[in-house]
């Protein structure tokens, strides 16, 4: 009869110690992760960035991952073999990092900005778990270091919330598109954004093409 008390005593034991290392046990399993940001976010708020990124997508399963992918630079004379990108989430309360070695080729990248570009590793494309991650609504932002001497941070059109185990990916709304006068637009037509460029005083500058399909511009 003792003995099986003290058995009983242990599991019950081990199972407190699994509910209180759960997200750390599954975090080692889990490969890429964000990770508190142990600085100020300010502090990587030096250069203007070029960057461009795809709708984030949530991937629902153990690992609560999110796939990330795409592009920054900022203008570097300088040598930058080791460049690193990184994903950050905001909030008011906290602040989230994953940073990378930049390893993908963007050969379009640096034909477009050819002044700029240092080499052509511009590109990410980064699956990261969101397991430490408090709830929340954080906004989405790039970190892309070229070296030393260049690196920024770039505010992305989105946001990530976070709910227990659920994400969801929103697109931010933008004050002037809320103050657009609309009621005289009647026709559908085709926007593709290409490039979003973050100033060092914050502000966000937009690129792109529009058209109304079958029309013409006179």
């Amino acid at each position: 009869m003792k003995k099986n008390k003290i058995i009983y005593i242990a599991v019950i034991i081990s199972f407190i110690i699994y509910l209180f290392f759960s997200n750390s046990i599954i975090s080692s399993f889990a490969g890429n992760i964000f990770s508190s940001l142990k600085i100020p976010h300010e502090t990587l708020m030096k250069d203007k960035v070029y960057s461009g990124l795809k709708r984030p997508n949530y991937s629902s399963h153990l690992f609560e991952k999110v796939y990330f992918e795409g592009w920054a630079l900022c203008e570097t004379e300088n040598d930058n073999s080791e460049k690193e990108i990184g994903i950050l989430l905001k909030n008011e309360k906290e602040e989230y990092i994953f940073v990378n070695e930049a390893s993908t080729i963007r050969k379009d990248i640096k034909a477009d900005f050819s002044s700029k570009a240092q080499g052509n590793r511009h590109g990410f494309i980064y699956s990261i778990s969101t397991i430490p991650i408090s709830d929340g609504m954080y906004d989405i932002f790039i970190y892309c270091k070229e070296n030393e001497y260049n690196f920024g941070l770039a505010r992305t059109r989105y946001s990530l919330i976070k709910h227990g185990v659920n994400v969801e990916i929103k697109t931010t709304e933008s004050n002037i598109v809320e103050n657009l006068d609309l009621s005289n637009i009647i026709e559908t037509g085709i926007i593709n954004i290409d490039k979003t460029e973050t100033e060092t005083d914050g502000s966000v500058s937009i690129s792109g093409w529009a058209l109304v399909p079958e029309k013409g511009t006179e």
